[in-house]
């Protein structure tokens, strides 16, 4: 199969497939955004094709770690309220059991595969212009072979 499609069924089965209980954290895929996609290595591939810089990806902290996320504000929110202690905790089952917090936690990691995504169109984009300012195949192997005649559209 091509590259988008595969990354396109591997993401949303990964956002799908997120365990129900946040400390079991997500898989792979989810965690080494951009560079576990298939397109971020087939840009890759451009890059070194072009003789150009390999792509770059901003390296952005565990999602756990990351501070302003819906799962953390979530938790936030449920920490200042003025409950006993049991119902803070009744309430807090109920939104694991009744799988709220699972769909915050996949909010949040559909926002950072958009954002992963976009880095790898951004690298593809850098990378199909390299290819663009570099020579074509054939004007290279005119090149090595020494016709350099041929190149030259005034001699034709």
């Amino acid at each position: 199969p091509s590259a988008p499609p595969a990354d396109a069924r591997a993401l949303v089965k990964h956002l799908c497939c997120l365990p129900r209980h946040s400390s079991k954290g997500c898989g792979a895929l989810l965690l080494e955004l951009p560079r576990s996609l298939h397109c971020w290595r087939l840009v890759e591939r451009a890059c070194a094709a072009a003789s150009a810089p390999p792509p770059t990806a901003a390296d952005e902290p565990p999602p756990a770690a990351v501070a302003g996320r819906w799962h953390s504000r979530l938790r936030e929110s449920l920490g200042v309220q003025l409950w006993p202690p049991e119902a803070a905790a009744v309430v807090r089952a109920s939104l694991l059991c009744r799988g709220a917090d699972k769909a915050v936690r996949m909010r949040d990691e559909l926002s950072r595969a958009r954002a992963a995504l976009e880095s790898c169109t951004e690298a593809a984009d850098a990378a199909l212009r390299a290819l663009q300012r570099s020579p074509c195949c054939a004007e290279d192997a005119l090149r090595l072979l020494g016709d350099e005649a041929a190149l030259d559209p005034a001699s034709a």
